[in-house]
Parts: structure tokens; C-alpha cells; sequence
């Protein structure tokens, strides 16, 4: 991973991960330190939804947290997605998604 970021020095990189001891290394090559992401709560998220003209309520911006983990690159998918291909319906959208994330582990 390291000669990989080595490699792309002109582009920009956003690495989200689990704790793992590569981090250490990765972040002695980009001269960075790694950040806790600890996530937005429903409170922001509906702030982020209302601020592009998406009005959501508690539980809607509950079920976007819910299924982000509050990230926040993941919730402005969720936003990005639920404005460009579900008309807005943020609902839906988390339903759709809920319905396709997988609760146990195949092999």
C-alpha cells in the first residue's frame, strides 16, 4: 500500500479503515496522522439533508445514521443518492439500502 501512495503524489486520498497496523506505516509515508472518525449524530445529519433542501425528520435522519454509522462521506452519499435517483424520498432510499446490506456473513 505504501509504494501505491508513493506512486500517486499528485493525487488527493481519503483511506477510511478499521484500526490495523498498516496505518502506522501509511501514515509515516503521507506524514499524517490517522483521525477517529466518530461519526454525525441524526441532529447534524438533518442539519447536512435540510441544507440542501431535503427536509427529513428525526427517525428518517435516524435510519440514514443507522445505516452510515454517521460517517460523514457516507451519509453525503446517502444524501447524494436519495436526491439523485429517489427523487428526494430519503426514506425509501434507506429502506432500498437496508433491504440490500447483508446481516450475516456468506462463504
Amino acid at each position: 500500500m505504501c509504494e501505491i501512495v508513493k506512486a500517486t503524489t499528485y493525487l488527493k486520498l481519503v483511506f477510511l479503515s478499521q484500526l490495523c497496523p498498516e496505518q502506522a506505516a501509511l501514515g509515516l509515508v503521507l506524514n499524517v496522522e490517522a483521525e477517529n472518525l466518530k461519526g454525525w449524530d441524526a441532529d447534524i445529519i438533518g442539519e447536512r439533508f435540510n441544507a440542501q433542501e431535503m427536509s427529513i425528520t428525526y427517525k428518517t435522519a435516524e435510519s440514514v445514521r443507522a445505516i452510515t454509522n454517521g460517517l460523514p462521506l457516507f451519509v453525503l452519499l446517502v444524501l447524494g443518492i436519495a436526491k439523485g435517483s429517489y427523487d428526494g424520498d430519503v426514506d425509501l432510499c434507506c429502506r432500498e439500502i437496508g433491504d440490500a446490506s447483508h446481516v450475516e456473513t456468506t462463504t
